[in-house]
């Protein structure tokens, strides 16, 4: 049976005090261990039997993971130990980057939201997850440390498959870069499920816009989908329909069915394809009339 539980094996408990701690016993094959954030997804699994480490490396005494910085370059810095919660309630992300604390409010219960963290949710690499397409949508950005050392990537590069991302042998998430809007810009993240926060999302689609000031023509546009494929995408085609242009009514919906095109969504339990494509389209349609209205 799917949900059912099982004797979790013994394991040893590793609390790390630096990163590169961390990286060694993580690179190690022979320990086959695990990484422990908030714990939301991998105590489950680990009930389920779906996952047996023989170690569990728990990373919060590692300095800076759990940190919101707001940067000289305007970058908002998140920690991968950040939590939804800390999101929701974070000054520095409520002034610059309000987006981000929306969408944080609307993932799961407040338990799960005081528990579940920004960088665990990316590395489950989990189709229907709400961070990956806002912060696609922004621009952000994945600070990797490993053994090889540090670098960077954009978020859509995390992602290979259902549960698989790029990471490379012994490398972890360490911070997530995300700019703050400039002027004339608007970003929006709409989520659609029957339960709202209780629910996985159905269909998830992000949207940002920036606007010239004088020609009023679209100067860039990022258009990012959840739910609606293996892994989150952002939809190129339709975010090309718009640049260089002037946005109007009609604009917006041609655009919102090109992405809705973009996407390859399944038939399944909670809705078929078709649907989930219909709920696509309005839900692009809405975040471009409102991205549009915030870059006024």
């Amino acid at each position: 049976m799917a949900g059912r539980e099982v004797l979790v094996e013994p394991f040893e408990y590793i609390a790390p005090s630096s990163l590169a701690e961390a990286i060694s016993l993580l690179a190690d094959p022979v320990k086959n261990a695990k990484l422990l954030a908030g714990g939301t997804d991998l105590m489950v699994q680990m009930k389920r039997g779906h996952a047996q480490p023989a170690y569990l490396i728990d990373l919060k005494e590692i300095p800076g993971l759990g940190e919101i910085v707001f940067q000289p370059d305007h970058v908002i810095r998140l920690g991968a130990l950040v939590t939804a919660g800390e999101i929701v309630a974070s000054p520095e992300v409520a002034q610059h980057l309000p987006v981000l604390a929306e969408t944080a409010g609307v993932i799961g219960s407040v338990q799960i939201r005081n528990r579940a963290t920004i960088g665990g949710n990316l590395c489950r690499a989990a189709p229907s997850g709400d961070f990956a397409p806002i912060l696609m949508a922004l621009g952000a950005s994945l600070a990797l440390a490993g053994p090889e050392g540090e670098r960077f990537i954009p978020v859509e590069e995390l992602f290979l498959a259902p549960g698989k991302t790029s990471l490379r042998p012994g490398e972890l998430l360490t911070q997530i870069l995300v700019p703050v809007l400039p002027a004339n810009a608007g970003a929006v993240y709409q989520r659609f499920s029957y339960r709202e926060t209780l629910d996985l999302a159905l269909v998830g689609a992000a949207v940002f816009l920036r606007l010239d000031p004088s020609s009023k023509t679209c100067l860039m546009a990022r258009i990012a989908l959840a739910s609606v494929a293996p892994v989150p995408l952002r939809a190129h085609a339709a975010e090309a329909m718009l640049s260089g242009k002037a946005p109007s009514q009609e604009l917006l919906g041609d655009c919102a069915l090109a992405a809705a095109s973009e996407a390859a969504p399944i038939d399944d339990v909670y809705g078929t394809a078709w649907y989930k494509k219909q709920v696509l389209e309005a839900m692009v349609r809405r975040g471009l009339a409102k991205a549009l209205k915030d870059c006024e």
